[in-house]
């Protein structure tokens, strides 16, 4: 058997990537957990390592709601270029946009 195939079968399959939106549900109950923890915690280096666990996934966070930003700007983009699209092709065809074709115009097509 090659080295390759057994390297293969020894590794895990990554899940496939959550939602953006589950991602941040679960980040901000993660943050909230870790803020309860160093809140409670008693010990220095319990603290320190709370503390930096927390500044990790802060700046987790903040990358995910950049993300979402970015996709519902999209979104939106998406949904006003089709407006605008639908606009000058109706305009090129002489009717407002949502106006239904005339009966007696002729078939372009």
């Amino acid at each position: 058997m090659k080295k390759s195939s057994i390297a293969r079968r020894g590794r895990k399959r990554r899940p496939p990537p959550m939602p953006v939106r589950t991602l941040s549900r679960v980040l901000t109950q993660a943050l909230t957990r870790l803020e309860d923890d160093l809140l409670a915690s008693v010990d220095p280096e319990e603290t320190r390592r709370t503390a930096s666990a927390l500044a990790t996934l802060a700046g987790v966070y903040a990358k995910v709601s950049q993300a979402t930003t970015f996709e519902e700007d999209l979104t939106e983009l998406k949904r006003e270029t089709k407006e605008l699209h639908d606009l000058i092709a109706a305009e090129g065809r002489g009717r407002h946009p949502g106006e239904p074709p005339s009966p007696t115009a002729p078939d372009v097509n």
